[in-house]
């Protein structure tokens, strides 16, 4: 199995960045750009690189990092994930672990997915709420 499709791998790595951040960010930063990479080469078949960016995003905003994205980006970042991957079911759970205290946004784009007519996340909904 290609290790880039089994997302242990991105934990695992994930796990080992955040040990590594105060004393070797040059490896966070380019795992990061890996990710990067990863996502623009498999982007449209597999989303284990993005989600897994987003999680580690989540770890860097908890430490302070200067390598987390900036509000802006990591929003585009998750309704890029979620335009893509939406029709997935495990959709929601996979956001709900790596939003952090961004909470009230993640609710506030279900709010708008479903005034866009997904309807199906009105349950996921009152159980996120």
């Amino acid at each position: 199995m290609n290790r880039y499709r089994n997302y242990a791998y991105y934990q695992h790595s994930i796990s080992a960045s955040k040990a590594l951040l105060s004393t070797r960010p040059d490896l966070v930063k380019t795992f990061i750009a890996k990710l990067d990479q990863l996502h623009q080469q498999h982007g449209s078949k597999e989303r284990a690189p993005l989600l897994a960016k987003l999680e580690l995003d989540l770890g860097l905003v908890e430490r302070s990092s200067d390598l987390a994205l900036v509000e802006d980006e990591w929003k585009r970042l998750v309704k890029e994930y979620w335009t893509r991957w939406g029709s997935k079911g495990s959709i929601v759970s996979e956001l709900e672990a790596v939003v952090g205290g961004r909470r009230d946004w993640l609710r506030e784009l279900m709010e708008g997915r479903i005034a866009e007519g997904q309807v199906c996340l009105l349950r996921r909904l009152a159980d996120f709420c």
